[in-house]
């Protein structure tokens, strides 16, 4: 493909740029189309870079985020009503196990 412009668009804030929506849109379809292993090579890296005029550190720092949102949103997506939750945490066990939790089989007599 050609080179996406414009490269970063100001969101208000000094020194900070937010990816424009053309280069968004390149890194969410290679994403998509890598469900199975989302970690882009040096070269793929390269690649993308060179198509959206970005550089491969904020290629890389949106790719490492877009991993976490994935997690997170995989993690808090409940069966049901379609609505975001978060899953309870599963509590540690605070009583110490019995010793027939621990103790070896016994060979019947």
């Amino acid at each position: 493909g050609g080179l996406v412009a414009p490269r970063r668009v100001s969101n208000g804030r000094s020194g900070k740029r937010n990816l424009s929506s053309e280069t968004v849109a390149v890194f969410k379809k290679w994403f998509d189309e890598h469900q199975d292993w989302p970690y882009p090579s040096e070269a793929e890296q390269e690649a993308l870079s060179l198509e959206t005029g970005v550089d491969t550190k904020a290629a890389n720092t949106w790719f490492i985020n877009a991993r976490k949102r994935r997690k997170n949103l995989d993690r808090s997506i409940q069966p049901g009503d379609g609505r975001l939750q978060k899953k309870p945490r599963a509590h540690k066990q605070t009583e110490a196990p019995s010793s027939a939790d621990t103790a070896p089989p016994q060979p019947p007599p």
